[in-house]
C-alpha cells in the first residue's frame, strides 16, 4: 500500500476522547486527520451519559485522586488531572458556544429542581467517601437548538446527553477543519 497524502497530526477514533485530540491539534495548527474504523462517528461516547466530571478545587480533587488510584498512578499524572478537572465546565461552556448549546453544572441542576419543587437531586460529589469527595460535580449539555439525535445519530441508544455533547464536540472538528474519514 502507497500513501500519497502527507498530514502533521493522525487521531484514530472518533469519539468524544478522539474529537477533542483532533480538535486540540487543528487548533493549534496541524493538518489534521481524523480516521474512525466504524461507517459513524461517536464510538461508546455517544451512548453515554454525557456529563463531564468536574472539581471546584484541585488540590482537593487531587487528595481524592490520590486515594483512589492507591499509589498506582504518578503524582504528575494525578496533578495535571485534578488541575484539568477544575477547568472542564469552562471549557464544554467554550466547546457550547458553536452551536448556542445550553450547558449546566449538577450544582445549577439541582438549584432548578428545588426551585421547582422537584424533591430529586443529582449527587454532587466523588462516588466514595473520600478526602476530597466535595469539590466534584457534572457539566452537561442538556440542549443544543434545532438539534435531533435520533434523526442525527440514530445509532446512538444511551442516555440523552450523550449526543448532545457528542454534537457539541463534532460541530467543533468541522469548524476546525479536521479531515474526517468514517
Amino acid at each position: 500500500m502507497k500513501f500519497t497524502e502527507t498530514v502533521d497530526v493522525v487521531v484514530i477514533g472518533f469519539g468524544l476522547g478522539g474529537g477533542i485530540a483532533a480538535l486540540n491539534a487543528a487548533q493549534a495548527g496541524a493538518k489534521t486527520l481524523l480516521l474512525e474504523k466504524s461507517t459513524v462517528p461517536g464510538g461508546l461516547s455517544i451512548c453515554s451519559y454525557g456529563a463531564v466530571r468536574s472539581a471546584h478545587d484541585p488540590d482537593q480533587a487531587f487528595a481524592y485522586l490520590q486515594a483512589t488510584n492507591g499509589g498506582r498512578t504518578p503524582e504528575a499524572v494525578i496533578r495535571a488531572l485534578a488541575d484539568g478537572m477544575c477547568e472542564l465546565e469552562a471549557y464544554v461552556r467554550e466547546l457550547a458556544q458553536i452551536n448556542g448549546a445550553r450547558v449546566i453544572t449538577s450544582v445549577e441542576e439541582n438549584e432548578e429542581r428545588a426551585r421547582a419543587g422537584d424533591p430529586y437531586r443529582r449527587q454532587i460529589r466523588g462516588n466514595y467517601p473520600l478526602p476530597g469527595t466535595d469539590t466534584f460535580y457534572h457539566t452537561s449539555v442538556v440542549d443544543v437548538p434545532g438539534f435531533d439525535a435520533r434523526v442525527a445519530y440514530p445509532w446512538a441508544n444511551g442516555a440523552p446527553n450523550g449526543p448532545k455533547l457528542f454534537k457539541v464536540v463534532h460541530d467543533n472538528v468541522v469548524a476546525a477543519g479536521v479531515d474526517i474519514r468514517l
